[in-house]
């Protein structure tokens, strides 16, 4: 699945969900407040490094599942998105480098007035 800023509405509203498979916050939870918010657009990512691919994998499918399970048309309302590895994703670590950079900029021109 691919995705880009560019087909992205003119308004870009960012909103973070969480969901664990077996714990509180379950996938259900989280489809009903995607619903809710009309949600359109959606990448997913592990946060734990430690979790193996396949856990991952399950967890994300298990994710697409309950949200085909519960429409109409057997296809999911929101197109996904995902970073697999993150820690590894050059987009990810290219954007956290400019983050990074621009902030430190900032630092040192705010260092050099004082």
């Amino acid at each position: 699945m691919s995705w880009s800023l560019t087909n992205s509405p003119p308004k870009l509203l960012l909103m973070q969900y969480m969901a664990f498979q077996y714990a509180h916050l379950l996938t259900k939870t989280c489809q009903d407040e995607m619903k809710r918010d009309g949600v359109i657009f959606a990448t997913t990512f592990s946060q734990f490094l430690q979790n193996h691919l396949s856990t991952t994998g399950n967890s994300i499918k298990n994710l697409y599942r309950q949200f085909i399970k519960t429409s109409k048309d057997q296809q999911s309302p929101i197109k996904w998105s995902i970073i697999d590895q993150w820690p590894t994703h050059l987009g990810l670590i290219g954007s956290l480098f400019l983050t990074l950079k621009t902030h430190q900029i900032q630092a040192c021109i705010l260092h050099s007035i004082r």
